[in-house]
């Protein structure tokens, strides 16, 4: 089976979005021969500085293949606002390119479009399933279309056009229940559910250190934004543990709001227990995990949760708000969903994880995540989706 996947998310450096790169490596482990597609738009200036690279270009990085293909915007369509020649221009190249490494590696079997999100590479895949003669499905990242409104699309597309290649996908997926009820309501088409895979390092990977002493340590993990709660997060810390010093928070992230919730905790002479460290590379996201009690999420709006999964995967209990993703696998075994937006419920829910702690069980709760997150599992409903549409299509 070869599959060839258009990501929404993605740079001039290859810079495709993590969740991505993860169901990638999983299918490619289960046998499924793969191609990332990316296509970078670059200008006039652009093409007289690579004047002598490669327009198109075959690259293999950790087991990958990409085929990243450079178009050049020579003529001013932008000024013009001539958009729909210069999609056309960019799909006959695309199409083009696809041919010539089929002739040479063999023709693909379906695309796979991961998220409609961006406005060029919908329209791409939508133009090489008609002229390949090749079923499409997608799977929708993606919660905030109603808030970006028609820029969303622009300048390539537009919703109703957008709407029309979700409706006649073979096999539209979401990763949570919340996210499929948006999204089957939004493009008027249904969506089924599918996880985020957790990448097998977190299973794998041997304990770096077990929790033996008396603190007690709270981890969160996210961009630092408005939509992810750390301020609410944050207040429910210092009103519910002040005075308690054994507990500690980490923060691990970046964005706007750092600046303002770090000096908040300065001003409160909680810097020594309410720590904020960057982004940090996977294997020390886990190693934190393993130094850490419970992990934390205060985010409005969640569309899947992955890093609260990911610390199932430590035996590690969680709290999160009920912001729609955490839903699907939060339970009493593992964990406590508190309110939306409710400081106080959130300091209610963190001190009784506190005081019962003891009662969560880590293999209960990393067996659980297993059995649904890891690769082997969602890797087979993925090729379970493959097969099912390469059928259908047959028929």
């Amino acid at each position: 089976m070869k599959v060839l996947i258009i990501p929404a998310w993605y740079s001039d450096t290859k810079d495709v979005a993590s969740f991505i790169i993860d169901q990638t490596q999983v299918i490619i482990k289960k046998g499924v021969e793969v191609v990332v597609l990316i296509v970078i738009i670059k200008s006039k200036q652009q093409f007289f500085t690579d004047i002598f690279k490669r327009h198109v270009n075959i690259i293999i990085e950790n087991n990958i293949t990409y085929l990243q293909i450079n178009y050049y915007s020579l003529f001013p369509y932008h000024f013009f606002k001539l958009f729909h020649f210069q999609l056309n221009k960019i799909n006959q190249m695309v199409l083009n390119s696809i041919k010539k490494y089929q002739q040479k590696s063999g023709e693909f079997d379906l695309i796979h479009l991961q998220s409609v999100c961006n406005n060029l590479t919908p329209s791409i895949g939508f133009y090489l399933s008609q002229k390949l003669n090749l079923s499409y499905l997608i799977t929708e990242h993606y919660t905030s279309f109603a808030e970006g409104g028609k820029r969303i699309f622009e300048p390539y597309s537009d919703k109703d056009k957008t709407s029309e290649i979700v409706q006649r996908s073979s096999l539209n997926l979401s990763v949570s229940t919340f996210a499929s009820k948006l999204h089957s309501s939004y493009f008027n088409s249904e969506f089924k559910v599918l996880p985020n895979v957790v990448p097998d390092l977190f299973l794998s990977e041997k304990q770096t250190r077990l929790v033996t002493n008396n603190d007690f340590t709270f981890l969160s993990i996210g961009g630092i934004t408005e939509r992810k709660g750390f301020d609410i997060l944050i207040d429910a810390f210092i009103n519910s543990f002040r005075n308690s010093e054994r507990v500690h928070l980490i923060i691990v992230g970046k964005g706007s709001l750092k600046p303002k919730l770090i000096e908040r905790v300065e001003k409160e002479g909680l810097s020594k227990r309410i720590r904020f460290i960057d982004l940090l590379e996977r294997i020390e996201i886990l190693r934190l995990m393993d130094e850490s009690n419970v992990v934390v999420s205060a985010s409005l709006m969640e569309t899947f949760g992955l890093t609260l999964v990911e610390a199932f995967f430590r035996g590690l209990p969680v709290i999160a708000s009920d912001s729609g993703g955490p839903k699907d696998f939060i339970t009493n075994e593992n964990g406590l969903l508190c309110k939306v937006g409710d400081c106080f419920d959130l300091e209610n829910k963190m001190i009784w994880m506190y005081e019962n702690y003891k009662t969560y069980d880590k293999n209960i709760i990393k067996k659980s995540a297993v059995e649904k997150y890891s690769e082997s599992a969602i890797g087979n409903l993925i090729c379970n989706c493959y097969e099912d549409v390469i059928i259908r299509k047959k028929k």
